[in-house]
């Protein structure tokens, strides 16, 4: 069992694992599109490899076929107990939200399938949690990672892709961490800093309750 931050996007992603009770990272693995990027990270990187097509719509059908098949395999060998994933932030030009919405979407019906309790974070929660500023870059949320946590800085080693999408997947595992221990009284807000605070105590006008104030996600039904 871990928690499992998972970060997302058409033609990459990553994946690590931390211990529930240590928060000693126990698993990770990356996707990427370049035969040459998965081989970098030997065992853990995965080619995301699928029959190209001329037709648009075909192309992007394989795609989403691979990512379905990977993402089953994959929340079958992790076997995650919580799944931490960063919400959509709709940003996208033409039609490629919607690709990435059917993707999140099979993303976060895997982990609710393999009984996993689900957490999304938006993008400006993640950096400033991770990077003390809402408004931090990928290269400067990279830095505060592998400052904060040294563990994180062997992903230097890998493709520039894949280092960036490791620590943000890394960071949303922690993310999940801190809130389970928060939740159990393990650790109070006032040993957190005033940034990381912001991101438990703050509501916006989707979210009206603060994190705190609101459960996991998961399977609350039984199907027909």
């Amino acid at each position: 069992m871990m928690i499992l931050g998972f970060d997302l996007s058409l033609n990459h992603a990553a994946m690590v694992g931390l211990d529930p009770e240590t928060a000693d990272m126990v698993w990770y693995e990356y996707v990427i599109d370049t035969a040459t990027g998965a081989k970098a990270g030997k065992k853990r990187g995965v080619h995301l490899k699928y029959p190209k097509s001329k037709d648009r719509t075909q192309h992007q059908m394989n795609r989403l076929l691979w990512w379905r098949l990977y993402l089953i395999e994959m929340y079958e060998k992790a076997k995650p107990s919580h799944v931490v994933i960063e919400d959509y932030a709709l940003m996208a030009k033409s039609n490629s939200a919607y690709q990435i919405g059917e993707l999140g979407c099979l993303a976060r019906i895997g982990a609710i399938e393999v009984g996993a309790a689900l957490r999304l974070h938006d993008p400006m929660s993640v950096k400033m949690f991770l990077a003390h500023s809402g408004n931090a870059t990928p290269e400067e949320v990279r830095d505060a990672v592998f400052e904060r946590w040294p563990i994180t800085r062997g992903f230097a080693a890998l493709p520039d892709l894949a280092t960036l999408d490791l620590v943000v997947a890394f960071g949303l595992a922690r993310m999940g961490w801190t809130e389970l221990e928060l939740r159990a009284g393990r650790l109070r807000l006032e040993d957190l800093h005033p940034k990381e605070v912001q991101v438990f105590n703050r509501t916006t006008k989707a979210y009206t309750v603060s994190l705190l104030g609101r459960e996991w996600l998961q399977r609350s039904y039984v199907s027909p």
